[in-house]
């Protein structure tokens, strides 16, 4: 399991705040009293796999309206880079106009990493073997608010995946799993998000749900159809203490599927403690929970 160290000057908080439940809304930023407001800091960490790693991230917190009627944008970075020279890049743009009109969000990732192949089993000594994943990733959708907390829009997904065997025993090349070299797809479809969190980044109390559905266009390899429900709930329970609830569904469809966009469980995000794609399946079902402490 990655374990990652990241630490901050001035403001210590978590550093991935993506769509997610747990890293998301876990992480200390506060609404700026200013328009904007910018933190900067270093990242270090270690891996089984990568070994030592180091890097820096930022972000940028802002308004594009009034602060009562506006919620808070932001845009955010995490990148770092290994002793044995792979990389891992993320930026994030979460965006709402004045008064909420629009949301606009953007989330583009870039990984060249070793990863553990689980697909063929371990080896004599144990271990599983190691294949280098190199894959592009960029979600993006726009919303419309429909009332005050109902957003509605059109969403888009981009992926694309190359694999490489790292053992001489080339298990990767010698599997039959679907899309073992991997590929590019593009998904289109709609997303429907209903949310009344006081603090995106740092919630106290609310509800979120957000569903999005999206099917392959363009002439690929593939035809798929992926669903994802993501329900949370965040209620304080004494003074500086909050619990939050979690509900997640994924599912992809498709006469053929490349393993490569099989649900995986266990991140930094869902499930953690699991290694991220220790197991992979059409569904993923999770329901998790989350205590909250808050000086």
């Amino acid at each position: 399991m990655k374990a990652r160290l990241s630490f901050v000057f001035l403001l210590v908080f978590s550093c991935f705040t993506t769509l997610s439940f747990a890293q998301t809304d876990s992480s200390a930023i506060v609404v700026p009293k200013k328009n904007f407001q910018f933190i900067a800091f270093p990242v270090i960490g270690v891996s089984p796999v990568t070994k030592f790693e180091f890097g820096a991230g930022a972000i940028l917190s802002y308004h594009l309206g009034d602060k009562t009627t506006t919620r808070p944008s932001y845009i955010y970075s995490y990148n770092s880079y290994t002793v044995n020279k792979q990389t891992m890049i993320n930026l994030l743009n979460n965006l709402y106009t004045e008064g909420n009109k629009w949301h606009i969000y953007a989330n583009f990732s870039f990984i060249d990493y070793p990863v553990y192949f689980y697909g063929a089993g371990a080896l004599p000594d144990g271990e599983f073997p190691k294949i280098n994943s190199n894959r592009k990733n960029l979600l993006a959708f726009v919303e419309q608010k429909v009332t005050k907390n109902l957003f509605a829009g059109i969403g888009s997904m981009y992926q694309s995946a190359r694999f490489t065997d790292l053992s001489t025993t080339k298990p990767l090349e010698n599997s039959t799993l679907e899309g073992k070299h991997g590929g590019n797809d593009i998904f289109l479809g709609g997303v429907l998000t209903y949310d009344t969190r006081d603090y995106e980044n740092q919630t106290h109390k609310g509800y979120f749900l957000r569903i999005i559905n999206v099917h392959t266009i363009g002439s690929g390899k593939y035809s798929t159809n992926q669903f994802t429900f993501d329900g949370r709930i965040f209620k304080p329970v004494a003074k500086n203490q909050f619990i939050g609830f979690q509900g997640y569904f994924s599912s992809i469809q498709g006469n053929t599927i490349p393993f490569y966009s099989l649900a995986q469980l266990g991140s930094a995000n869902l499930m953690r403690g699991y290694y991220n794609g220790r197991y992979l399946g059409q569904n993923y079902s999770v329901l998790q929970s989350e205590y909250r402490y808050t000086p």
